[in-house]
């Protein structure tokens, strides 16, 4: 069970970095809606192969793991980004900033 949920975990992000290897121009925020659209294809792919196991329609499976899927992501997005206003961060995707280093 750990092993499916670590899988299908690290979809997205490793949907974010090849994108971003493949095409290194790529902004932060395009990145972010490449990953959702390769996590909305594996969500819905999921729950397609689920119904395989259940006496439900594909599409229908595929459909309401997506939805529930999606509104999870958004929630752990949403609690994530008020944490990050709350600790100072103010911007959505903020870019890291170099530290000078005096001598």
């Amino acid at each position: 069970m750990f092993i499916s949920f670590a899988a299908f975990g690290m979809l997205p992000i490793i949907g974010f970095v090849c994108a971003g290897a493949l095409v290194p121009g790529l902004s932060p925020t395009q990145l972010f809606y490449i990953a959702c659209v390769i996590t909305a294809i594996n969500l819905f792919g999921l729950g397609a192969f689920k119904a395989r196991f259940h006496d439900k329609q594909y599409v229908r499976s595929g459909l309401e793991t997506l939805l529930l899927g999606s509104a999870c992501a958004a929630v752990a997005f949403y609690i994530g980004r008020w944490v990050a206003q709350f600790a100072g961060e103010t911007e959505l995707f903020a870019q890291p900033t170099m530290l000078e280093v005096t001598p």
